[in-house]
């Protein structure tokens, strides 16, 4: 489908006005006859991160990347009447150079450089576009295809030395700060639950790009989340990713703080809420056995 066809010159007759076509009213209702959730990302504490990691500070990794860390930490809030609706009317642009959506009954296009004055980042002038390291060209959704993961030379960095060939790339094997990211990224940037006992081909490339200092391009990660949740969501019942940085964006583009405002004093408000130590602990000592006793001692 093209953008013309998703965003036709002409709006459907008897269509709710917050959508262009029936097709996206449709859309919408049947998000939330599913209930389709919202990913529940949680914000990372910097301070929890650096005694769960040993007292090695964690946000400097973070802080390479301009606007990052305020994504992470700062912007916490979303409205689930604009997300349902965003994802409802969302188009990507083949190239993932521009989105289209419907907002407050109008028609947006954002480029890949809107995106990225909204959000706050830059976008490196050679980055690395991380799901394209894990899947190649293949034809998003992504995830049901086969993945590349990172060479045993490049990924061993991550891991407890010696790291022989063929070791396995379990959660348990990670070296302590990695392990430690590994856990706030599964919770925060790359929002996933289930598959604790493993490290997906995504997951690794992510959490090697992070731990190395290596630039990627948060605009396409970004945009790729988006991508597969609205190709695969009502055949996996797939979570609305990013619901947070969505709102953000939005409220940028209203150009009326009273409308965000307004909604908070109506209650219609959510706000994900920090990843503290506590759970940090507990979610290190489900995922490995190995690195427990030392967490359960700071906590």
């Amino acid at each position: 489908m093209t953008p013309e066809q998703w965003f036709s010159e002409q709006r459907d007759i008897g269509v709710d006005r917050r959508f262009h076509t029936l097709l996206q009213e449709s859309f919408y209702h049947a998000y939330t006859q599913m209930d389709i959730k919202i990913s529940e990302h949680k914000m990372l504490h910097w301070v929890a991160m650096r005694v769960a990691a040993g007292g090695i500070p964690i946000l400097p990794l973070f802080e390479r990347y301009e606007g990052l860390p305020a994504l992470l930490n700062e912007r916490s809030r979303y409205i689930r009447e604009w997300v349902r609706v965003f994802y409802s009317t969302l188009f990507v642009e083949e190239d993932r150079q521009f989105i289209d959506f419907m907002f407050q009954q109008r028609h947006y296009r954002l480029t890949r450089a809107r995106l990225a004055t909204l959000l706050g980042v830059q976008i490196a002038e050679e980055p690395h576009f991380v799901h394209y390291q894990a899947y190649g060209s293949t034809v998003p959704p992504h995830r049901p295809h086969e993945s590349h993961v990172p060479s045993d030379d490049e990924i061993s960095v991550l891991f407890e030395q010696p790291f022989l060939p063929g070791t396995p790339r379990t959660p348990d094997r990670l070296a302590h700060v990695a392990h430690s990211v590994h856990l706030a990224l599964r919770k925060s940037l790359l929002f996933r639950i289930g598959y604790n006992e493993g490290i997906t081909a995504l997951q690794q490339w992510l959490l090697l790009y992070i731990m190395t200092g290596h630039d990627f391009d948060l605009v396409d990660f970004f945009i790729c989340e988006l991508e597969d949740m609205i190709l695969d969501g009502m055949t996996v019942h797939r979570r609305h990713p990013f619901a947070h940085w969505i709102c953000w964006i939005l409220a940028q583009l209203s150009q009326n703080e009273h409308i965000w405002m307004s909604w908070s004093s109506r209650g219609h408000t959510s706000v994900f809420t920090h990843l503290l130590l506590l759970e940090t602990v507990v979610v290190a000592r489900e995922a490995s056995a190995e690195h427990s006793g030392y967490l359960m001692s700071v906590s």
